[in-house]
């Protein structure tokens, strides 16, 4: 792992090079990349499915922002009283009678009353009631945004619904996102803790995570709409062609971008900082590489200058070569009458002196006892 001055030293150096702090070019990666994969196969082929599947009509801009359940007993919105019947009996069920429906440009959902803030006489935020929102006469859209709305255990833990709810959306928001996917901007050193590594190696799976429990609210959602609709309204599979595509919006522009875009800023970044330490690796690996081969060239030349040296033959080659190679004359072979014979370490293997029999002294010559010139008589084998 580098050290802290090297790292420092490597940011003036990229600093120098690029015209721009190296963390800089990481961020303006990180946002570029970011907004270019909200454009990329996956999330386009799923936008465009989920506006395949849609039903119903657009609710009428005449309404917006007013109630489409019901006004004064009368239908609007272009609902039908059949429509009507199924969301109420929906809100009947799961415990949210006074949850409105209004209408509006775009399907969503307030699940929790939210209360004004004021600070010095200033209304930063204003009183929220709790709402669902449709954009079309479907009813399980209607009834998928009435599902976030739902209480959590049905309201038997005070206050778990609005911790979920905070939770999720704090979770997914880009002041929990951005700090997780700054990590990549800088590689950590020797003096970070085991934090700061962990978050780096695991930056984008820590930016999945943070994600996860809005995909959770969402598949909850989707299951309340399910049930509604299998139990009041135009049935679950009818129910789920609509709603998947929705659901796969999800993964595809609001889980994948900032994750490969983690992906994509740290690769960037380990390039850079590894660009310098790659090309120093090369020069040295040459010059060690040079080391050798003049080590090499210096051997062959010290082996072309000095001699070889004679090989020594072992055993009986050795005695063969050394009388091939000598001055003096072999000594016969066979030994006279009456005499003792040495044997040699080569051919028994024993020294010492052994006894030669008087009547025995033809069969002294072991050259005899071969294949190719008869029996051990002596005799020749003729015709064979």
């Amino acid at each position: 792992m580098p050290t802290r001055e090297e790292l420092e030293r490597k940011e003036d150096e990229l600093e120098e090079a690029l015209g721009y702090h190296p963390a800089f070019v990481g961020s303006a990666a990180l946002a570029g990349g970011e907004a270019i994969n909200t454009m990329h196969p996956a999330s386009i082929a799923a936008q465009l499915l989920a506006k395949a599947t849609r039903v119903g009509d657009k609710i009428p801009a005449k309404v917006h922002g007013k109630r489409i359940d019901t006004v004064r007993g009368r239908v609007r919105g272009g609902l039908s009283a059949e429509q009507i019947r199924a969301l109420r009996e929906f809100r009947k069920a799961k415990g949210i009678e006074d949850v409105p429906i209004l209408g509006g440009r775009v399907a969503h959902a307030i699940p929790v009353d939210a209360p004004e803030v004021k600070i010095k006489g200033r209304t930063l935020l204003r009183e929220v009631k709790r709402r669902a929102v449709m954009d079309t006469t479907s009813v399980p859209v209607g009834m998928h945004e009435l599902g976030h709305t739902t209480p959590l255990l049905r309201g038997k833990v005070p206050g778990l619904t609005t911790a979920w709810h905070t939770f999720h959306g704090l979770s997914s928001s880009p002041l929990v996102r951005w700090p997780l996917m700054a990590q990549v901007l800088a590689p950590p050193d020797d003096e970070d803790g085991a934090v700061r590594r962990f978050a780096y190696d695991h930056a984008p799976e820590l930016v999945a995570a943070s994600y996860l429990p809005r995909v959770l609210e969402e598949a909850r959602a989707t299951g309340h709409a399910l049930h509604g609709a299998h139990k009041f309204g135009p049935g679950a599979l009818r129910a789920a062609k609509e709603l998947a595509p929705a659901l796969g919006t999800y993964l595809a522009t609001g889980l994948l971008p900032p994750v490969l875009a983690t992906i994509l800023g740290k690769k960037l970044i380990e390039h850079l900082y590894r660009k310098g330490e790659d090309e120093g690796q090369e020069k040295t690996s040459s010059g060690l590489l040079a080391m050798v081969r003049l080590h090499h060239l210096k051997q062959a030349a010290d082996f072309a200058q000095t001699p070889p040296k004679p090989i020594k033959p072992q055993g009986a080659l050795r005695n063969s070569l050394a009388v091939a190679y000598s001055s003096k004359p072999p000594k016969p072979v066979t030994t006279p009458m009456k005499a003792l014979r040495s044997s040699q370490p080569h051919e028994t293997g024993v020294k010492g002196s052994m006894p030669i029999a008087e009547d025995k002294r033809f069969h002294n010559d072991m050259r005899l006892a071969t294949m190719g010139r008869g029996a051990r008589t002596g005799v020749p084998s003729i015709g064979r």
